[in-house]
């Protein structure tokens, strides 16, 4: 899901994909999920300048 919100352009959806990739509980994708956190502003403008 992650990639098509990425090649959609479509980051409204990207909140509900972090909190169901959190609840998976793997600990690479928790990992990468807060790291996105870190910096939400940035992740939105690449999502919707890609």
């Amino acid at each position: 899901m992650f990639k098509e919100i990425l090649k959609k352009g479509t980051p409204d959806l990207l909140d509900e994909w972090m909190k169901q990739t959190l609840q998976l509980k793997k600990k690479k994708l928790t990992t990468f999920v807060k790291g996105l956190k870190k910096d939400m502003k940035a992740v939105y403008n690449a999502i919707t300048s890609a």
